[in-house]
């Protein structure tokens, strides 16, 4: 992999000899000499990151989008013992479609982008689970008028 690096001018420090490099993306980077003769520095770190989104990422949205968010946070609720709400998700017996479940690309795709950002995601029917014909994004006031009643039981099924 070629650098993105390119050199500016010769820096001599008291902690050893230097180099100033100008990076594709921008910035300016001071590199050890003996660093960057070996290629062993390629960037400011810019490709560092780039890589490991990359790496971590199939859609690149990853904690980037409200719904991304959304879709995270639905799993936390369904299967994170730890998540302060799971008891009333979870914990009921509410559970997330295969199709969903491990591809946000997927929930993406049924889901389609929010209106705009004062929609959430919203189960139609709060006893049944999270899928494509159960889910809609609503407003707040359309959220408060589609809780359970105080009391109501587990998942009949």
């Amino acid at each position: 992999m070629s650098s993105r690096l390119t050199f500016v001018k010769f820096l001599y420090e008291a902690r050893g000899l230097y180099d100033l490099y100008k990076c594709t993306c921008g910035s300016l980077k001071t590199v050890r000499r003996d660093k960057a003769n070996h290629e062993y520095t390629k960037s400011c770190g810019c490709l560092s990151s780039e890589l490991k989104s990359k790496r971590f990422t199939k859609h690149g949205e990853a904690g980037r989008t409200t719904e991304y968010r959304s879709w995270g946070a639905m799993k936390q609720r369904c299967y994170n013992r730890w998540h302060k709400a799971y008891k009333n998700y979870g914990g009921r017996g509410i559970k997330i479609c295969k199709r969903w479940l491990n591809s946000y690309k997927n929930f993406l795709k049924d889901m389609g982008r929010k209106p705009n950002r004062n929609y959430t995601l919203d189960r139609i029917n709060n006893n049944g689970n999270y899928r494509p014909s159960n889910c809609r994004w609503a407003t707040w006031k359309q959220q408060q008028n589609n809780k359970r009643p105080k009391g109501s039981g587990y998942l009949n099924g």
